[in-house]
């Protein structure tokens, strides 16, 4: 996770051109992908970009919406799901 941290991030993330030509494309404003090495929501000249996490045998990643309210943001959880899990995603805020 430290290398990671320190890597260039053209190696690690995606490519700022490529995303804003295919939001404009499709007059997106709000883009979701997969890991990059970076998972966050990140601020975009046309909109936001949410990177999910990477998922291993013990972490996964997910977007929670809150209902009556506009924001949305990312959450990890253990894997085996369980109530332990479920509570730790009902209180995200």
């Amino acid at each position: 996770r430290q290398r990671k941290r320190t890597l260039p991030e053209k190696i690690v993330d995606v490519n700022q051109e490529a995303v804003n030509s295919l939001m404009a494309k499709h007059q997106a404003t709000l883009l979701i992908h997969g890991h990059t090495h970076r998972p966050a929501l990140h601020q975009h000249t046309l909109g936001q970009r949410l990177v999910l996490g990477e998922w291993t045998n013990s972490r996964g990643w997910c977007i929670v919406e809150e209902l009556h309210r506009p924001n949305i943001s990312l959450a990890s959880f253990s894997i085996p799901f369980d109530a332990a899990s479920w509570q730790q995603l009902a209180t995200i805020s």
